[in-house]
């Protein structure tokens, strides 16, 4: 709640950095719950970390990707022939150093609390710390510091989809701020009121499927041979869920261009789910995986998501940007996401944030 009303303050203060507002600060939530650790420095290392290694991992973004054989290059070849692989030998030190950079800082900082507070503190100190098959030091350093890089890059994109969303679609900002003051009163919103609340996570769930921030899905890897839809399909063949396109399978999401959280709340959608108190819900989305390999952190992502999206709708107004001489909205795109990596956010478009209410906790 500390870091949504900083959120907001910022955002107030710097509209036409909003996307860098966004990004630091989810970035800063992660940092915090990964190593209890609110320097924005911190949020803003994650953040870089994902950053440089999305295009890595893109099929586009690097040049191994594009042309595989530059891969079998022996090692002996000298990195001044190899600047794509001496880029990624640099990015790979600098990602390591700080994740287990964190785990030190974490090593000295917990060691005599007798309840770690990070997810870091709680693998070296507590009991259980070597649980879910963690074996070392070095790995439970990169599997925290994985899941606090990941968190800030796939929970801005929502977030920032969602100011986009407000800019197009102002009618659905105002019928959420309705519904959290007449549910929650002068009261400031908190996750306790998520049940309170169907519309706030109707837009939530509405801006994954409008902009799914993994639109190819994660790729993975036929264990046997299978046949779908009369198709053969051999072991080892590399299958994406392509989750834009699922998203907009019309017979379950009809009008599918559309920003429309109402086909979450109104019955005659086939979206619609009882009881309102539960659904809809982030959890169990399908841009978060299925089975056996389902996110991880689908439940700190609805926690996060949920609390800074109330403390946003109810301190303040998103708007589209005036330009100061026609008076007219400037133009905003409505498909612009450069460049399309495996993980996409909007492109920078210009708009301005108005105070609701005076916010504290102002940095």
């Amino acid at each position: 709640m500390e870091e949504s009303q900083t959120l907001v303050s910022n955002l107030i203060d710097n509209p036409d950095l909003w996307q860098d507002v966004v990004q630091n600060q989810v970035g800063r939530v992660s940092s915090r719950a990964a190593w209890d650790d609110n320097d924005l420095k911190t949020g803003k290392q994650s953040v870089w970390n994902a950053d440089n290694l999305i295009p890595r991992i893109s099929p586009d973004g690097a040049i191994e990707n594009m042309l595989p054989f530059l891969t079998k290059i022996p090692s002996w070849v000298p990195l001044a022939f190899q600047p794509w692989k001496a880029q990624e030998i640099s990015r790979y030190n600098t990602e390591r150093n700080f994740w287990l950079g964190q785990l030190e800082k974490v090593r000295h900082n917990e060691r005599e609390n007798e309840t770690p507070t990070s997810w870091m503190g709680k693998f070296l100190f507590a009991k259980d710390g070597k649980a879910h098959g963690i074996s070392s030091e070095e790995e439970a350093g990169y599997s925290v510091g994985m899941l606090a890089m990941i968190g800030s890059v796939l929970l801005s994109s929502p977030l920032q989809n969602l100011l986009l969303a407000f800019c197009f679609y102002p009618e659905w900002q105002k019928k959420a701020q309705d519904e959290i003051e007449m549910r929650c009163g002068d009261q400031v919103p908190s996750f306790s009121d998520i049940e309170k609340l169907p519309i706030v996570r109707a837009l939530l769930r509405e801006v994954f499927r409008w902009r799914p921030p993994v639109p190819l899905g994660v790729p993975h890897v036929l264990e046997q041979d299978d046949i779908f839809e009369g198709f053969f399909i051999p072991k080892g063949t590399i299958l994406l869920a392509a989750e834009w396109a699922l998203t907009r399978e019309e017979t379950i999401y009809p009008d599918p261009e559309t920003f429309r959280p109402e086909r979450w709340l109104d019955p005659s959608f086939p979206t619609y789910r009882e009881p309102l108190t539960q659904y809809p819900e982030i959890k169990g989305h399908s841009g978060f995986g299925y089975g056996g390999r389902t996110c991880v952190g689908q439940s700190f992502s609805e926690i996060v998501l949920f609390t800074m999206t109330v403390t946003l709708l109810s301190r303040c107004n998103v708007v589209r940007k005036k330009d100061p001489t026609s008076g007219k909205d400037v133009d905003i795109p409505w498909m612009d996401i450069p460049p399309p990596h495996a993980i996409v956010r909007p492109a920078w478009f210009s708009l301005d944030i108005k105070s609701r209410h005076e916010v504290p906790y102002k940095e």
